[in-house]
């Protein structure tokens, strides 16, 4: 199996970090953000689309000349951010929380990974392409290309 430090490594592969954990909530709901939620710490199967969605995503990154930085976040560790949260919770983690409750429950792990742009789910449940995922960093962060020119 792959694992989740090799995963982290794949959605982050400058970070020195190995930490396996999840990322911050502030890291993966954070305005101007590109995060992924996997269920890698549940299900082995989910390998292989996670690394398919780490391809497409640098892909997409590439081709919109946006340069981001990609918070990776396992399910197990989002939702126990989201419970110790609690009350303090503010308005994005709250829809949030809704989002992936409703998914969760509707879906189970089929929903996973997740892709988040911009503080908010972008695509669930497969992965997208990369003219998809172009697409969709374009209309949300538009273009850097425009400012380094």
């Amino acid at each position: 199996m792959f694992g989740l430090q090799a995963l982290q490594q794949l959605f982050n592969p400058t970070s020195a970090s190995t930490r396996c954990d999840s990322a911050r909530l502030e890291e993966l709901l954070s305005r101007g953000s590109v995060a992924v939620v996997s269920a890698a710490c549940c299900d082995a199967t989910s390998t292989p689309k996670d690394e398919e969605l780490a391809a497409n995503l640098g892909s997409a990154l590439e081709r919109t000349n946006l340069q981001r930085p990609v918070a990776f976040g396992t399910l197990t560790g989002t939702r126990q951010q989201l419970r110790d949260a609690g009350a303090a919770i503010n308005a994005v983690a709250l829809d949030f929380r809704n989002q992936l409750g409703a998914l969760f429950q509707n879906q189970g792990l089929a929903a996973f990974p997740l892709l988040l742009v911009d503080g908010r789910i972008a695509f669930y449940g497969g992965v997208p392409s990369i003219d998809a995922i172009a697409e969709k960093l374009s209309s949300t962060l538009g273009s850097e290309a425009a400012a380094t020119e």
